[in-house]
């Protein structure tokens, strides 16, 4: 995976910052983007023994920790996050899923913010409560459906009428990422994917972090989780404690005061947090 360039990271923090989203180039090793899909395809089989067969998996870390446990960690990834958000990144939800070709007269838009968002209501910059980093395992084209943004939605009311929520926008940007690629998206963005009118399967990735004070949607408590906690544990992994719902200095850390700017303390944890781990 590509190793991090801070001053790339302070790029990205400030594209979120101004527009809303970044687009990081090569974030996905080959073998990881490949392991991703094989992964899919076989949970796809499993599903068919206890039901109806799903293309869409969520809980997806517990599939597979060895698997998942680099991508969702990775430094870009984890750096830009916490430049944004503090050391207080956690894994809120992981889903991996496919989507099939769409009927010619669907659009596949549906305008919407995600989980932990806000409505704007007046031109303001908040620091997010979560953020994604969304993958398509084959890249997006137009038959495939680019995705649909619109710029600083996040700072500024944008009101969707009637049923302009389902309808292309005046204002909207279309992003057409390659294959190992991720598209990081302030929770508060407005966005929305576009019906997939190819003639192939549309592979999606969803990486969503949220606060570590906040309720995680996803259960880390299965066994394999369980276990990857522990080895974190053993090694004083902050970072990956947090990912996985084990937030040991949030009293300290959620209580200091708020007298100065909180990018002076958010540095300093989280060099405290790389000095203090074990190989």
């Amino acid at each position: 995976m590509k190793e991090t360039n801070m001053s790339d990271i302070h790029q990205y923090a400030a594209q979120i910052r101004e527009n809303g989203y970044a687009l990081v180039r090569d974030v996905l090793d080959e073998a990881s983007r490949a392991g991703l899909k094989q992964k899919l395809h076989e949970l796809h089989e499993e599903s068919k023994l206890a039901g109806p067969p799903s293309w869409w998996f969520g809980n997806a870390f517990e599939y597979a920790p060895h698997l998942m446990q680099p991508i969702i960690a990775n430094p870009i990834l984890m750096d830009l996050t916490e430049e944004l958000m503090g050391p207080f990144v956690q894994l809120d939800n992981l889903t991996l899923a496919a989507m099939k070709p769409a009927d010619a007269a669907h659009t596949g838009i549906g305008w919407h913010r995600d989980r932990w968002a806000f409505c704007p209501e007046e031109e303001a910059y908040r620091s997010p409560l979560a953020m994604n980093a969304i993958i398509y395992l084959d890249g997006l084209d137009d038959a495939m459906g680019p995705l649909r943004l619109i710029p600083r939605s996040h700072r500024r009311p944008v009101p969707l009428l009637g049923d302009a929520w389902t309808r292309p926008h005046p204002e909207e940007v279309l992003i057409r990422p390659g294959p190992r690629d991720a598209v990081v998206i302030h929770h508060a963005l407005l966005h929305s994917g576009t019906a997939n009118h190819s003639d192939r399967m549309r592979y999606f990735f969803s990486i969503y972090y949220n606060k570590s004070w906040l309720k995680p949607t996803d259960n880390h408590n299965g066994p394999r989780t369980v276990a990857a906690i522990a080895e974190a544990r053993r090694r004083n992994d902050q970072r990956m404690l947090r990912l996985l719902g084990c937030e040991e200095n949030l009293q300290q850390r959620a209580n200091y005061g708020f007298r100065e700017p909180d990018e002076k303390f958010w540095r300093e944890w989280a060099a405290a947090d790389r000095a203090a781990m074990k190989p």
